[in-house]
């Protein structure tokens, strides 16, 4: 939030039995899209499962901007592309960006 606006959100959902947070929702306006207003809305979040003791955080491609793997910053925290587990038993699979908590 700044000057009493809300410039960014994100909305995620923690599935215990996986261990692991999908991040359903992630975004910026557009004033902010260039800045590091998504960089710190995923911070937080990282944040978030570590105090709940996840395995895993998750982005599913399909539900978020495609464009979040281009940002240095994204590898940086440590999310690779890849196929989950729980989400290849899905009828079509569905590539994710996986960061995995447990080798923090």
């Amino acid at each position: 939030m700044v000057d009493n606006e809300i410039h960014g959100c994100v909305f995620s959902i923690i599935n215990h039995d996986c261990s692991m947070m999908e991040v359903s929702y992630l975004a910026t306006s557009p004033n902010y899209e260039n800045s590091n207003a998504l960089c710190a809305l995923l911070e937080k979040t990282i944040e978030e499962a570590n105090k709940e003791r996840l395995d895993y955080i998750a982005l599913k491609i399909g539900k978020n901007q495609a464009w979040l793997g281009i940002y240095p910053w994204f590898f940086n925290l440590g999310f690779k592309k890849c196929i989950p587990v729980w989400l290849s038993k899905e009828k079509h699979s569905t590539k994710a960006w996986v960061k995995n908590l447990k080798e923090e």
